[in-house]
């Protein structure tokens, strides 16, 4: 008989563990991120010691990884107590000042997601590749002992790793390269298997091809975790500069080397041109500079920071996607289909230019949704939706869900949040957002960084005189990969 293996630990911590207290020093948490001139972010985002990174790497040798649950109501230092999920390959919840009547049902339903979610354990993985490119850098929640494996306590479908491919040796154009992905690991019912990714990449050394072929949301992937990394070792203001640097280098080479196309004719020398597939590329980055996990912001804790750059490490690309440019759905008129579910209405940009007071929007970037009431919102919406004749009397602080009402309109928007709510791996929890409430801070730094990126993106040409500073050696990215259906 096939013997059944488990290695998961779930630990819950409401307050700060005291035997943490003995081991290591406590993290002073204030100020929180207030931007000072003796600002050092990277000190409280750091494990305070080795002591759990330590406790990690005897999880992983046991093949045994640990999901975190956190209920604090003050300062627990998540950058400490995060390094054994971390170093597992486990996950952290966060619940801030945990009321069971209110946040019960989102802590069930992690807790029931994390116990059942499909697994494979004590893996090891490995990225082989063809003469002339080679692995460098790994980005996720792993451990990696050595330069070529990533060991693993645990496999499920909410983590994903960041592989960085280096090109350091001569190729010719049209040649092929290989890249191979190896997987040891123990099925839960104790088998040892393997799985295998073959990939077959042919090179270029045409650098408007390199553009042409460029994916967006993949480069952002990995250059929040590059940043992120960064940002626990240098200066907040050097990685914020260097993510601006990266851009600029990357528009200055295709103006350089790339511009003049048919439709690039008649283009001024001030003006910018983008490339195709990378035309939003100065607005991610200027999203990705302003998400919590790297702007300084007095409403945000270091626990808070911690938490979502521990998420982001173990985001896939269409989870930071939404963390970067969240999605944003005009909800005050949905209309249900024939079937008597709702399409998902059109997102629209995330800018207050194409929001209406009279209006009700749904904003989802994948941790959070965000329920904005218009100033002249309809009272017979409000009605049929919060069972009140206005947004002044009831208390958004204290609504997690939705009341499930007898009316059409309730029936719709509760259904759209439910297809939401089946998209992502995590309980996404429901902030009201209404009209000069405390709440609106938060939804505002979603909506205005997208503002502010869109102004920024149309007068890019300004920054056209700090791009011609730079001398940009495209030797470096002379020889990229396109990739081939092999």
């Amino acid at each position: 008989m096939t013997k059944l293996v488990t290695k998961s630990i779930s630990s819950f911590h409401p307050i700060f563990p005291s035997y943490l207290l003995h081991r290591i020093p406590h993290h002073n948490p204030y100020p929180y991120t207030l931007v000072s001139p003796n600002f050092s972010i990277q000190t409280l985002l750091t494990p305070a010691g080795d002591f759990y990174t330590g406790l990690g790497q005897v999880c992983v040798e046991a093949g045994c990884s640990v999901d975190l649950f956190l209920c604090p109501n003050s300062f627990v230092d998540v950058a400490t107590l995060s390094e054994v999920p971390r170093i597992t390959a486990g996950h952290v919840y966060k619940y801030n000042c945990f009321q069971a009547d209110l946040q019960g049902e989102h802590f069930l339903s992690d807790l029931a997601w994390a116990v059942s979610r499909p697994k494979a354990l004590n893996a090891v993985m490995r990225v082989r590749t063809s003469a002339g490119i080679r692995p460098v850098e790994f980005f996720g929640n792993c451990h990696v002992p050595n330069t070529t494996d990533i060991e693993l306590a645990c496999v499920d479908p909410d983590s994903a790793i960041t592989i960085e491919l280096r090109h350091d040796d001569k190729l010719q154009d049209n040649d092929l390269v290989f890249i191979q992905a190896a997987c040891l690991y123990t099925s839960l019912s104790g088998q040892r298997r393997l799985r295998i990714h073959n990939l077959s990449l042919s090179t270029t050394s045409s650098i408007p091809e390199i553009f042409r072929i460029a994916e967006l949301d993949t480069h952002m992937n990995w250059l929040g975790k590059f940043a992120m990394r960064a940002l626990c070792s240098r200066a907040h203001q050097h990685v914020m500069d260097e993510m601006t640097s990266k851009a600029a280098h990357t528009l200055a080479a295709y103006r350089r080397h790339c511009s003049g196309g048919p439709g690039d004719v008649g283009a001024s020398p001030g003006e910018l041109v983008l490339p195709q597939n990378m035309k939003l590329f100065p607005l991610y980055v200027q999203c990705l500079m302003k998400t919590d996990a790297f702007m300084p912001a007095d409403h945000v804790s270091i626990d808070e920071r911690a938490w979502l750059m521990f998420l982001l490490n173990g985001m896939d690309v269409k989870q930071s996607n939404a963390l970067f440019y969240p999605r944003l759905y005009p909800v005050h008129n949905l209309a249900p289909n024939f079937e008597g579910n709702v399409y998902p209405p059109p997102a629209i940009r995330c800018s207050y230019e194409y929001m209406q007071p009279d209006g009700a929007y749904l904003l989802d970037n994948g941790l959070n949704l965000f329920l904005w009431l218009g100033a002249t919102l309809n009272a017979d919406w409000i009605q049929a939706i919060f069972n009140v004749t206005s947004a002044r009397q009831f208390e958004p602080e204290k609504i997690y869900d939705l009341p499930r009402l007898p009316n059409e309109t309730s029936r719709n928007l509760c259904h759209l949040i439910d297809q939401i709510h089946l998209e992502h791996s995590r309980h996404t929890r429901l902030l009201v957002v209404r009209p000069g409430d405390q709440w609106k801070a938060r939804s505002n730094d979603s909506l205005s960084r997208i503002g502010t990126s869109e102004i920024l993106y149309r007068t890019w040409n300004i920054c056209v005189t700090f791009i011609k500073k730079y001398s940009v050696c495209c030797a470096e990215i002379s020889i990229l990969f396109r990739a081939k259906i092999a």
